[in-house]
Order: structure tokens, then sequence, then C-alpha cells
């Protein structure tokens, strides 16, 4: 009777030895599978960091354009720039103003 339970003893021994070995391996397999994922999302989340900078810059360059035009909108309706497209553009002149125009030798 006393070899019955050492060696039930042992086998349980055995089985728990391998259960512990199972479960090890399925926490390494799976601390593997998520450092894996987390490098993933290190690269997804650096590649939206340089286009979320892009993006920033386009923001920028499109504000200043608007800035721009804004300015140039203003200038139009000055009569400065009425006088400047009338002149170059109409040719025409103050009733006071002569005109000299270098000729062709």
């Amino acid at each position: 009777m006393a070899v019955r339970k050492r060696r039930a003893a042992y086998r349980r021994k055995q089985q728990n030895k391998l259960a512990v070995v199972m479960i090890i391996g399925v926490v390494l397999m799976l601390v593997v599978v998520l450092k894996i994922r987390e490098a993933d999302l290190k690269k997804q989340a650096a590649a939206y960091a340089k286009q979320e900078a892009q993006w920033e810059a386009m923001i920028q360059s499109e504000s200043e354009r608007a800035d721009e035009l804004e300015e140039f909108s203003r200038y139009t309706q000055t009569n400065k720039y009425k006088e400047e497209v009338a002149r170059d553009k109409l040719g025409l002149v103050y009733d006071n103003q002569i005109i000299f125009e270098a000729g062709d030798d």
C-alpha cells in the first residue's frame, strides 16, 4: 500500500511539473506576442506623429497664405492699386503726365 501511495504521489508531482511548465510556456508566448504588438504600435505612433507634423506644417503654410490673400484683397481696394493697373495694363496716364519711351536704335 505504501508503494502505491508513493507512486501516486510521484505521478501527481510529475503532472504538477508538467502543468507548471505548460503554464510558463503559455505566459512566455503571451509576453512575446505582447512585445511584438508593442513594437508595432510604437512604429504606428511614430508614423502618426510624423503625419501630424506634416499636417501642422500644412496648416501653418495655408494660414500664412490666407493672411497674404487677405492683405492682397485689402490692397486691391486702394486707389494706388487701381492706378497701377490702369497704368500697367491699360496704358492710361494722368492729363498732366508726359511719357517718354525708349526707341529701338
